[in-house]
């Protein structure tokens, strides 16, 4: 709420001259006030203004932000917010994303490929969890522990003991959820002992 508070405040401050370079066209700034819109700082999320903004910056030429822009385009499409719900909708925007170089949109494209598609496209998905993962996105570490450890997609059977390191790395990094999921990975025949103690 405090932090929530301070964003509303700062965002007073810049609001007007952003939005005024967002509407001739500056593609940073429309990114900036698309994200604001999302998140509903200040005022009511506006979904309709941030996809417009959005899609106006997706067809500018490259900026540093640019992979945000398709993957905030593609999380709207995957969860219906502006657009029609659609997990494989939001495929191409999570791929350009992590073509841009997004980790989190790498762990987005690994999750919808893992859970949506065929067995080309499960194999891919877990390939970009992999790098994900592998550049320090917990979230993705975790994903990709409890992938292992239940079965994910129509490409991985349950393997409890390949699940292991990357529960134990997620759980180490406090992400949620992992600690359980290794304790259920230890319980289930590696190490029942040590399964209490998580």
């Amino acid at each position: 709420p405090e932090d929530r508070a301070r964003a509303r405040v700062l965002w007073a401050e810049v609001e007007r001259p952003l939005a005024e370079r967002a509407a001739a066209g500056n593609p940073r700034a429309a990114y900036l006030v698309a994200t604001v819109r999302l998140g509903a700082v200040g005022r009511a999320a506006d979904l309709e203004a941030a996809k417009a903004l959005l899609e106006m910056a997706s067809k500018a030429p490259p900026f540093p932000e640019q992979s945000w822009v398709f993957h905030n385009l593609a999380w709207m499409r995957e969860t219906g917010r502006g657009f029609p719900a659609s997990a494989k909708a939001a495929i191409g925007g999570y791929r350009r994303a992590a073509e841009l170089g997004n980790v989190v949109s790498r762990y987005d494209l690994g999750r919808v490929l893992l859970s949506t598609g065929p067995i080309a496209d499960c194999q891919e998905g877990l390939r970009h969890l992999e790098t994900s993962s592998a550049a320090g996105n917990t979230e993705a570490t975790a994903y990709l522990g409890k992938s292992l450890l239940f079965g994910g997609g129509s490409c991985l059977e349950p393997n409890a003991l390949a699940a292991l390191p990357h529960l134990e790395r997620a759980a180490q990094a406090g992400e949620y959820g992992a600690a359980y999921d290794l304790g259920f990975a230890l319980l289930s025949g590696s190490d029942p002992r040590r399964a209490v103690e998580v």
